[in-house]
């Protein structure tokens, strides 16, 4: 019975592969603007800063927009700590996206430097998914990057910066 089963030809679904309509808003967008995703994070083959989730690579493939962050087959060590080094809003925006608590510094640093990686990243829109990201975190984001709610499906928050 269990063999039958098993092997029973009808479909299954495993894995969910529907994309949320936030997305549909960000490729309906002509400008050639970023998005920046919040859990934020870099993640190659063997190691991960901050907490970079795949779907949202999946979910490019609908928008069309360049992703900050992301994934490669290979980072080096020095690169990822010279982006730290070098990008202290990046640095933040990873320390904020892991499970460890957060210094005074973060919140500093997002909401000294946060407008200036707006402007410089081009960020046209920050999706927000609330399942990662505990909302006091958020509101740090939000306020740094001086974000207005555009749309609400689920979880996930779709922010555009106020200009």
């Amino acid at each position: 019975t269990l063999l039958v089963f098993e092997l029973w030809p009808a479909p299954r679904t495993l894995y969910s592969a529907s994309i949320s309509p936030i997305y549909d808003v960000i490729a309906a967008d002509p400008r050639p603007v970023r998005v920046l995703i919040l859990p934020f994070g870099v993640r190659d083959g063997v190691s991960s800063a901050g907490n970079f989730r795949a779907r949202s690579q999946f979910n490019q493939t609908r928008h069309g927009k360049p992703l900050i962050g992301g994934y490669l087959s290979r980072i080096s060590r020095r690169r990822v700590v010279a982006m730290r080094q070098d990008f202290p809003t990046l640095a933040a925006l990873i320390k904020l996206s892991e499970d460890a608590p957060l210094d005074a510094g973060v919140a500093r640093t997002l909401s000294e430097h946060g407008d200036r990686l707006v402007r410089r990243a081009n960020i046209g829109y920050v999706v927000i998914d609330s399942r990662f990201i505990p909302d006091e975190r958020a509101r740090l984001v939000i306020e740094a990057f001086r974000l207005r709610e555009r749309q609400r499906d689920g979880a996930l928050g779709l922010y555009v910066p106020e200009n």
